[in-house]
């Protein structure tokens, strides 16, 4: 197995047990993992083979360490204004079906299905939006950002140019 997928692996089980104490570590895992989805790089096939989805593992354990921890988060509301209006429009997104717009089966035979896909990231939103409530947070999510986005461009700037 390459190094690269076993200090995934720590990672993973870091970022994944750390969120049941402290719901952030769930929140900076799972945005690590979006980035790099290791299971499309070259040492992820290896992580590949032992059929865990890691995404789904991580946001299980971080919507739980967000549940663990309710009586902990300070945040004023449940739901704030704009809130309700993601949930409005998620609702809206699961009617489309019957208001007359179908989905391409493309998408259903990938698992792209939009309905699904939004609601994931609105879940996401919404344990974020009560998770990360002050400016220490607030900068950890978006350095995690700004360092994910600089793995990104060196992985892209390193890339064969077939990869394009």
């Amino acid at each position: 197995m390459p190094i690269r997928s076993l200090i995934f692996l720590v990672l993973f089980l870091v970022f994944s047990i750390g969120s049941l104490f402290n719901p952030m570590f769930g929140a900076l895992g799972y945005i690590g993992h979006y980035h790099i989805f290791p299971e499309g790089q070259w040492w992820g096939l290896a992580l590949m083979n032992l059929g865990i989805r890691y995404s789904y593992i991580i946001a299980m354990m971080f919507a739980i360490g967000t549940i663990f921890k309710i009586r902990k988060l300070r945040f004023k509301k449940f739901f704030h204004s704009q809130e309700i209006l993601l949930i409005i429009f998620l609702i809206i997104i699961w009617l489309s079906k019957y208001l007359g717009l179908e989905v391409d089966e493309d998408y259903k035979l990938f698992g792209n299905y939009p309905p699904i896909k939004i609601s994931k990231v609105t879940l996401f939103v919404l344990l974020l939006t009560h998770v990360v409530c002050d400016l220490k947070k607030y900068k950890m999510i978006t350095w995690t950002f700004v360092l994910m986005g600089l793995y990104l461009g060196y992985s892209s700037y390193t890339a064969p140019a077939s990869a394009f």
